[in-house]
């Protein structure tokens, strides 16, 4: 037997000696807009021919119409937790490590820090998309957002996505001078790690 298709999309291929349909999904992907939202589906309608080669079967055939239905994919939802560091802190307090969640892998995505804003060069991202690092205890950062780029791979191919990640400094953990409301007023005392705070009423 030798097994053909007509009116088959240029992505589908037909073994000649098994029938065995198969396809490659990044050309699958290109019947769609790159726009086009999950769940929308596309009916490719062809016919297989089967046709005898040899004995009684020689010169005989038989067709079948088919319809393979295909629908449109996107990028799964990701996240980041936000990550709080502690200038100041101890090591513990100054690492960080977030992984993102939505079910997306390394074979389906590939992961990248957007160039703005700029990143510390203590924070890395890998290849599965962790980001971590250590923060040194004389850096200063602030409550910064970044974004990661996230490329479709695979069924994903030609699907793109940013997500933000947010990382917090909750500052340095030994507070030291004098600050007051003008009801209180309160001093810190950087070698006993103490606030001592005094009231300001009849100053």
């Amino acid at each position: 037997m030798k097994y053909s298709a007509e009116g088959a999309p240029n992505w589908l291929n037909i073994h000649p000696d098994l029938g065995v349909i198969s396809a490659d999904a990044r050309r699958i992907q290109g019947a769609f807009s790159s726009a086009a939202p999950p769940g929308v589906r596309q009916d490719f309608r062809f016919r297989i021919l089967a046709a005898g080669t040899k004995g009684a079967y020689a010169k005989q055939s038989v067709t079948a119409n088919l319809v393979l239905t295909v629908r449109s994919v996107s990028l799964p939802a990701v996240t980041y937790p936000a990550q709080t560091v502690l200038r100041g802190g101890d090591a513990a307090a100054r690492t960080i490590s977030a992984a993102p969640t939505g079910g997306i892998t390394a074979a389906q995505a590939d992961f990248a820090f957007d160039a703005a804003p700029p990143r510390p060069a203590w924070l890395t991202l890998s290849g599965t998309g962790t980001i971590s690092g250590e923060m040194p205890t004389n850096a200063t950062l602030g409550s910064t957002a970044y974004t990661v780029k996230i490329t479709g791979k695979g069924i994903y191919a030609g699907k793109t996505g940013d997500v933000n990640f947010t990382l917090i400094d909750a500052g340095n953990t030994r507070p030291v001078g004098i600050w007051s409301d003008d009801s209180t007023m309160w001093m810190g005392d950087y070698s006993s790690d103490k606030i001592y705070a005094y009231s300001m009423a009849g100053m």
